[in-house]
């Protein structure tokens, strides 16, 4: 099942691109950016939540009286994915603990955050809605797991960034024995984090491409770009 279609919730080396990939042995499947475990992410999960960040972005600017910034769309599909990816390891996490999401808390972090939402063109706010329902349930399931994790050790009064903090850090403890495959067009997940990769299966060779697979491309890089690879 895909990240979206859950929408309730979310060594052997391949050597591509330059980049290192840690997986199961496996690789993704057409139309696959990334398996996590027992979900799948596809592009086309990718491409939307993408749009999505690049609308923030210009809604954001605009909202300031600023022009929109020109970003690679590479830069906006990186964080789609680091974002997709996040959201699916939270839940299954959850998942394995019996742990799922505080209403309230996920409600109100929904209810905190409509100002910005409202600034968007209507079509893209439930995408954001979304984007950001699936990040505060994520949260909510590792604060709750760190706090419990706190409190039987002995600790009391603890905050939240204290429990979500400990609950990232069981939650590493339980992704190192999932199987994280991801097109190494996206970069590879090491260290418990997506690494940018180049955005191309070939080693970049001249200058400029190598500022492209940067994983921030330089203003000069971004605006040489065709209209079809920028944010804007």
């Amino acid at each position: 099942m895909t990240i979206r279609n859950r929408n309730a919730r979310r060594a052997c080396l391949l050597v591509a691109a330059g980049v290192l990939v840690l997986t199961g042995c496996g690789e993704v499947h057409p139309g696959t950016a990334a398996s996590v475990g027992a979900d799948t992410i596809g592009h086309d999960e990718v491409d939307a939540l993408a749009s999505t960040l690049c609308a923030v972005g210009s809604a954001g600017a605009a909202a300031q009286g600023q022009p929109a910034p020109e970003t690679a769309t590479k830069v906006n599909r990186e964080a789609a994915l680091g974002l997709l990816l996040e959201n699916s390891l939270s839940s299954q996490f959850g998942e394995q603990e019996g742990v799922e999401p505080d209403p309230g808390e996920v409600s109100q972090a929904l209810a905190a955050s409509e100002a910005n939402v409202g600034l968007l063109p209507e079509g893209e706010q439930e995408d954001l809605r979304a984007a950001i329902q699936d990040f505060e349930e994520g949260r909510s399931i590792l604060i709750s797991v760190g706090r419990e994790s706190l409190e039987e050790s002995g600790r009391s009064e603890v905050s939240d960034e204290q429990a979500l903090a400990e609950g990232q850090r069981l939650r590493a403890q339980f992704v190192r024995r999932l199987d994280i495959d991801v097109d190494p067009r996206y970069g590879s997940y090491e260290r418990g984090a997506l690494q940018p990769g180049s955005q191309s299966l070939s080693v970049p060779a001249s200058e400029e491409a190598v500022a492209g697979a940067r994983a921030e491309p330089g203003p000069s890089f971004v605006s040489a770009l065709p209209a079809s690879q920028k944010c804007s």
